[in-house]
């Protein structure tokens, strides 16, 4: 069986054979550490947002090279930690803390033209048993076994994702709502935040309204 001990998981007793009953017991020993704390869910995403916005507001009005430098430093890394909610926000039930997801949309998400519906549904199946490590999973790449060539174009092609979100809410979301192949185009490849180019998402209708 499983015992916590300052805060460290050991198995004391005779061996259990059952795997499935110590990661019951492993979960159910670490259940309140694993609680989220809506309190600082909202402060750390209020923080997180004035930072971003405010440094990236005060970066573009500023006079003094300085000023502009650390701000726009600032800015810039509450905006990457404020876009690295959306993996926790794929993790949440609507019920650990209400509105979060609403409410990082309307902050972070959908002005950056990447709103948590590109995530959720997605990253699940990155931890799924049949999935992961494999073709179909959406956050994995051999990219170990890449030649130098091949990764320096997928890390070339990485750093053009801003424009790539552009265009995808720009242009290509328009043109879906008149060109069918277009709309296909953008549930099925263009809907989902992955690393795995040969993705096609499925669930679209499932996770979300036809006119998202």
């Amino acid at each position: 069986m499983l015992k916590l001990e300052s805060g460290i998981l050991k198995i004391v007793g005779p061996p259990q054979k059952d795997e499935t009953g110590l990661v019951r017991q492993a979960h159910g020993l670490t259940a309140d550490l694993s609680t989220p704390d809506r309190g600082i869910y909202w402060l750390d995403l209020v923080l997180t947002a004035t930072a971003t916005w405010g440094g990236l507001w005060l970066a573009a009005i500023a006079h003094h090279p300085g000023v502009v430098v650390a701000a726009g430093l600032v800015g810039l890394l509450a905006l990457y930690r404020g876009l690295s909610f959306i993996h926790e926000i794929s993790h949440l039930r609507p019920k650990d803390v209400p509105g979060f997801r609403l409410g990082w949309n309307l902050l972070i998400g959908v002005p950056l033209m990447t709103p948590s519906m590109m995530y959720e549904g997605v990253h699940n199946l990155h931890h799924a048993k049949d999935r992961f490590g494999t073709a179909r999973d959406p956050e994995y790449l051999p990219l170990g076994r890449y030649p130098p060539v091949k990764l320096a174009l997928f890390a070339l092609i990485s750093l053009l994702a801003p424009l790539g979100v552009i265009l995808r809410s720009g242009i290509l979301i328009p043109l879906s709502f008149v060109l069918p192949s277009v709309r296909r185009l953008v549930k099925t490849k263009l809907s989902a935040l992955v690393i795995n180019p040969d993705f096609v998402r499925e669930d679209n209708d499932k996770t979300r309204p036809d006119w998202l």
